[in-house]
């Protein structure tokens, strides 16, 4: 009688996809209970995806993946995401160790740390969102991935030269809002980006990469009190993309009526998606009647509109219920049948309290857990009762 046919009987391709749905716990089972072949297939694996979550880890990474005995292992890396949140989703490699004692980058440590970066050249993904990879990105300006299609990282110098080498992005994302973007000089249309399909960023980038690019629904960081004419050529430069602009989200500080009155100028027909995020809640001094009265005014000249966010507050869900903002809240209701009869297209709308609403038949509205998996019954008791909207039970999931 034969015997038994082992894990190492598998055909090598097998094993292969074997690895590749495998958690990273049963890559090292599959690596120690093989044999040497299966050891070299199972561990690049774990390496494919790089979510790191301190700065320990993030030097601990780039000091690995430098060495030249760890060539093969750099080259197996996708993606790496490298940010203090440990919130993120779980990746085949999480290094979530504590930040005590690491305040600053040294120039060693940013040079070694660039130097492990470089060596990364099967990257799709790079997604540096820790403030201090700002000394990290100028050392790396001139090196190529020509597999990046996804790079995110806080507003450094040289970075106009780092998407300059690297043309073939399609999502960027860079949230920065210091003051260095505020001082850079690039100038319009200088960033040749020509299948970016993504983008959230400061203004002054997006002056200088929307022109070429394929982008539908921007996300615009505004510096505080823009002036009237650099708001015209921020927009005309968005009006350039290749691709027509959609929808346009924009981030702001307070509630510029002028910026608002600028965009219904530019785009008022064409829009589908309006996005008004307020960095900070608004001083009493400075009441956002104003803005929301251009907003009633002008919202008819909107008649593709179907989602529509104007609020400085976290969304709503089943977690923070109690920071419903009350009297913002009762106010809403003959606001969103204001705007539905103005725009009748609207089918999405998020005010100052911070709850979506979602029409979902005819008028009737119903408010939206955004972030539920599933149903929640103390967000929707919440509401119950509450408003004449539709009857949540009966639209729920």
């Amino acid at each position: 009688m034969s015997p038994p046919l082992g894990l190492q009987d598998c055909p090598t391709e097998l094993i292969h996809e074997i690895a590749k749905h495998s958690t990273r716990a049963d890559l090292l089972s599959l690596a120690y209970v093989g044999d040497k072949d299966i050891y070299k297939i199972c561990i690049p694996y774990q390496y494919e995806t790089a979510n790191i979550h301190s700065l320990a880890g993030f030097f601990q990474f780039c000091e690995t993946v430098a060495m030249e005995s760890n060539a093969r292992l750099a080259a197996c890396v996708r993606a790496v995401r490298f940010d203090t949140h440990k919130a993120d989703a779980p990746s085949n490699l999480s290094t979530g160790e504590s930040n005590a004692g690491l305040a600053g980058l040294s120039t060693d440590q940013a040079q070694a740390c660039a130097t492990g970066i470089a060596n990364l050249h099967s990257l799709r993904s790079l997604e540096l969102l820790h403030p201090l990879v700002c000394y990290i990105i100028p050392r790396i300006h001139n090196v190529v991935f020509s597999l990046l299609h996804t790079f995110a990282a806080p507003f450094s110098l040289h970075l106009d030269q780092f998407l300059r080498s690297n043309s073939q992005i399609q999502h960027l994302n860079i949230p920065s809002t210091g003051a260095l973007q505020r001082t850079a000089q690039i100038p319009s249309g200088s960033i040749r980006l020509p299948h970016l399909r993504t983008f959230v960023g400061p203004e002054v980038l997006a002056r200088a990469v929307m022109p070429h690019s394929r982008v539908t629904e921007p996300a615009v960081i505004w510096d505080p009190k823009p002036p009237a004419g650099r708001i015209r050529e921020t927009l005309s430069c968005l009006v350039q993309s290749t691709a027509g602009i959609k929808g346009l989200r924009t981030h702001t500080y307070g509630w510029p009526e002028a910026l608002l009155a600028l965009i219904i100028e530019h785009f008022g027909t064409n829009l589908r998606v309006l996005e008004f995020r307020n960095y900070r809640k608004t001083p009493s001094r400075r009441s956002p009647r104003a803005f929301f009265a251009t907003l009633v005014d002008n919202i008819h000249r909107f008649p593709e509109l179907t989602t529509l966010l104007v609020h400085n507050a976290p969304h709503i869900t089943a977690h923070n219920l109690n920071s419903i903002d009350k009297e913002a809240f009762e106010a809403e209701w003959n606001s969103i049948q204001t705007y539905y009869r103005l725009c009748p297209r609207l089918d999405d709308i998020t005010l100052l309290s911070g709850v979506q609403w979602q029409r979902v038949a005819g008028e009737r509205w119903i408010p939206v857990d955004g972030q539920a998996l599933k149903k929640s019954k103390e967000f929707d008791d919440w509401f119950k009762g509450k408003f004449p909207c539709a009857n949540i039970d009966e639209y729920r999931f």
